[in-house]
């Protein structure tokens, strides 16, 4: 060898499908990350309706709990008058 170009060694691999498996693998995570977001809006949607509906009609209970009571002492009957949202908590209501 005298340092002269002798000519190329090398090898060629043809990456086609593995560049389409790659897209069609983004393309399928994609639409899994959409369905998946849909899904948990609907979700969301729906326990904000059930339980909007639910503190209204708590709501209207305790409106007409509060006008059976008798007026005067605020605890007649060891039955609060407060209505707070604490005193959801200190006061459980039993629900026939």
């Amino acid at each position: 060898m005298d340092g002269s170009f002798a000519g190329y060694i090398g090898s060629c691999v043809d990456v086609t499908e593995r560049k389409l498996v790659e897209e069609i693998r983004a393309d399928v995570i994609r639409t899994l990350l959409e369905a998946q977001e849909q899904e948990q809006t609907r979700i969301a949607r729906e326990l904000h309706d059930d339980i909007s509906q639910k503190l209204a009609l708590l709501s209207v209970e305790i409106s007409e709990m509060k006008e059976t009571l008798p007026h005067g002492d605020s605890e007649s009957n060891g039955c609060p008058r407060e209505t707070s949202p604490g005193a959801m908590f200190r006061y459980p209501i039993l629900v026939a």
